[in-house]
């Protein structure tokens, strides 16, 4: 009997008889809820049992035995909600919690699920509801959760221009609020799915992406219309699905598969274009940050009064990419060279052991990064660039007054250390802060997301302007 890749028409509890070997990566499910549904089958979960004594013992029965298939790597997603019953509240889904660990699952989150509509709803004493609780458990501390998969690089507010070091690599952690609506009743797939309340392949979709990979075992032992399976299989990774009902197992690889391959295709091509999208923003969080933190490090050492601080005249920010021995809490390792106007080393000490002490404190230490400093005499330096000595030659942008999110010009350290006189720094120095030299280049402009209240009170010219797209909204606002 083939395993992999099929949707018995058997009842969730007898997984076992099935399933002999601990091959499962994960469960995804939704359990019938309570007598809501009659499925047509003599002897159903759900349907006809007393609701404690005999339904809630078949849901635990269910769920030891996928906790007993599954590997020590394994996760399980159930959908469930609460729902009224002789004018009562039934805390289904914190009862399948207490159930599942007396089995072994260890409850790992909760998370909420905005269906954004609902069957038709008339109900006294009681409000529609739109969402439904999605249990995550997992099996061991070892369970696969590949966050950085579903990563949001593009509903950010403009303060991840301003604030790079308060944001993660390839975007926003989401949050625990899904909003993924629900397929229309009776025209999805050209009316083909009439399972009550279907999964949206949406929310199977971010589900195997943060708990398996690629040729993984996905279990639905509630298979219902099919939709975990064949999103599973669109995924590249195996299913077993165990349905009673013998209309939906029919129609699974006729109408339901099909259907969902066909969404998946052209969810691909928005995939591909989130994945360019994320590396963009990696890119440019990783530029930010790094031009930053020599800003933030002046900024601590002018708020604690540091009297060498007014001496210094530019900073340069270079990454080292020559070593991969960073610490484990960093994400990159720069140099950075302050060249001060001092006519002793006595100050270059007194500078450099005020801006170790800043670095190995907060806010440079959220920042992440392994930092090299060193203190230099500003002539020594650009007299040995004016002669072309090394690499003086390569690309060199400026960013002057604080704003390290976009660059002033371009140049060289060569150029500069011919064009400039000390008269001429002196003057680049712009909102109390020296200029920072790099050869990492940035342009990002500030999206606006927001408006002052005032800006509401001027009207329609007010109202306009709110319902610009995003993308007319650019400001290269002052850091």
């Amino acid at each position: 009997m083939r395993i992999l890749n099929n949707l018995f028409t058997r009842d969730a509890r007898t997984i076992g008889e099935v399933v002999k070997d601990p091959i499962v990566d994960v469960i995804i499910t939704s359990p019938p809820y309570a007598d809501l549904k009659d499925y047509g089958v003599r002897g159903q979960i759900g349907f006809g049992q007393k609701y404690e004594s005999e339904y809630l013992l078949s849901l635990k029965e269910v769920f030891a035995q996928c906790f007993h298939v599954s590997r020590p790597t394994a996760s399980l997603w159930v959908v469930a909600d609460t729902f009224k019953r002789h004018g009562e509240v039934k805390l289904l889904p914190f009862q399948i919690a207490e159930i599942c660990k007396e089995i072994g699952w260890r409850l790992s989150d909760i998370i909420i699920w905005d269906k954004g509509k609902t069957l038709p709803w008339s109900h006294k004493g009681r409000l529609r509801n739109s969402f439904e609780y999605l249990l995550f458990f997992v099996k061991s501390q070892q369970h696969k959760y590949y966050v950085d998969r579903i990563k949001d690089p593009i509903d950010l507010k403009e303060w991840w221009v301003k604030y790079p070091e308060r944001y993660s690599l390839g975007g926003k952690v989401p949050s625990n609020i899904w909003r993924i609506p629900i397929p229309v009743q009776g025209s999805w797939a050209q009316g083909e799915l009439t399972h009550f309340c279907p999964f949206p392949p949406e929310l199977v979709e971010r589900i195997l992406l943060l708990a398996t990979d690629k040729e993984d075992v996905v279990l639905d032992p509630f298979a219902g219309s099919g939709v975990v399976l064949a999103q599973a299989m669109c995924m590249r990774r195996k299913y077993i699905g165990f349905e009673i009902n013998a209309d939906y197992v029919k129609r699974f690889k006729s109408k339901v598969l099909p259907a969902i391959r066909k969404q998946w295709k052209a969810t691909q091509k928005e995939m591909r274009q989130l994945e360019r999208r994320r590396k963009d923003f990696e890119e440019k969080i990783r530029a930010l940050r790094l031009l930053k933190y020599p800003k933030s490090i002046v900024k601590v050492l002018q708020d604690k009064g540091v009297q060498e601080v007014d001496e210094i005249v530019a900073i340069i920010v270079e990454e080292d990419k020559t070593t991969n021995q960073h610490r484990t809490n960093t994400f990159a390792r720069i140099r950075v060279t302050f060249l001060v106007a001092f006519q002793s080393g006595h100050g270059e000490k007194a500078l450099k052991e005020a801006i170790l002490s800043v670095v190995a404190k907060p806010p440079a230490s959220k920042f992440g990064i392994d930092s090299a400093i060193s203190v230099r005499n500003a002539d020594e330096f650009f007299g040995i660039a004016s002669q072309g000595v090394g690499n003086n030659g390569r690309p060199l942008f400026i960013y002057l007054g604080g704003r390290t999110h976009y660059f002033h010009e371009r140049s060289t350290f060569k150029d500069l250390s011919i064009k400039l006189a000390w008269s001429q720094w002196k003057t680049m120095r712009k909102n109390n802060m020296p200029p920072i030299l790099s050869p990492i280049r940035i342009r990002q402009e500030i999206i606006k997301t927001w408006f002052p209240k005032q800006r509401a009170l001027n009207g329609h010219k007010a109202m306009k302007a709110v319902l610009l797209p995003m993308n007319s909204e650019r400001i290269a606002a002052n850091g």
